[in-house]
């Protein structure tokens, strides 16, 4: 993000509006912990490359869940990203 205030500022005018913000794709690229509060989000999908195969593999796991655990503090829902459809 190369202007975080400007986007910000931004973005608190959709409160105005009712909108609500999503962030796709989490975990992959520039999605960040920082941005999830600091430009109110209200909606996670967590990418599938971290739900395809959690089963096998601990750390992949533990980062999924504590993205879970987002939604369980009231933060943020939170889906999880299948193949072709979003699923809670």
């Amino acid at each position: 993000m190369e202007d975080p205030r400007r986007a910000r500022e931004t973005l608190a005018q959709r409160d105005d509006l009712g909108l609500k913000l999503s962030m796709g794709d989490y975990g992959t690229g520039y999605s960040s912990l920082a941005y999830i509060k600091d430009l109110s989000m209200v909606e996670l999908k967590i990418d599938r490359a971290f739900v395809r195969g959690m089963n096998n593999d601990a750390q992949r796991a533990a980062m999924v869940h504590s993205t879970i655990e987002l939604e369980r503090a009231g933060d943020v829902i939170v889906w999880l990203k299948r193949e072709s459809s979003f699923n809670r």
